[in-house]
């Protein structure tokens, strides 16, 4: 099969069009080029730390959203099981999206 266009910048378009359509849809994971954790394997590295605080992640219902204080992190709210919320019963750990890192910020 061969291409033919009448204008050498018509090819030069199309093969700039192709490459970065490619380059769009090959890294939907990614974040500013860098390779994006999930948000599963977010909730599994904020149960281990977790887990390193003395508490068990088993006890508490666990949500994830995106940290909007900076986006580039998870975070991960533990809230403790339990027909009334406990005062301070709501702890939270922040991932970071590209490096895993963990932090722990307790309830009150």
């Amino acid at each position: 099969m061969q291409l033919r266009l009448s204008n050498p910048i018509d090819l030069g378009t199309f093969l700039l069009l192709v490459a970065c359509g490619l380059s769009i849809m090959g890294c939907p994971q990614k974040l500013k080029g860098e390779r994006m954790i999930a948000q599963e394997q977010a909730i599994e590295l904020a149960k281990e730390e977790f887990n390193k605080q003395g508490r068990s992640a088993s006890d508490y219902e666990i949500s994830i959203e995106i940290y909007y204080a900076d986006e580039k992190q998870w975070i991960i709210w533990f809230d403790k099981k339990g027909l009334y919320p406990i005062p301070g019963g709501k702890h939270a750990v922040l991932v970071h999206k590209t490096t895993g890192q963990s932090i722990f910020m307790p309830g009150q």
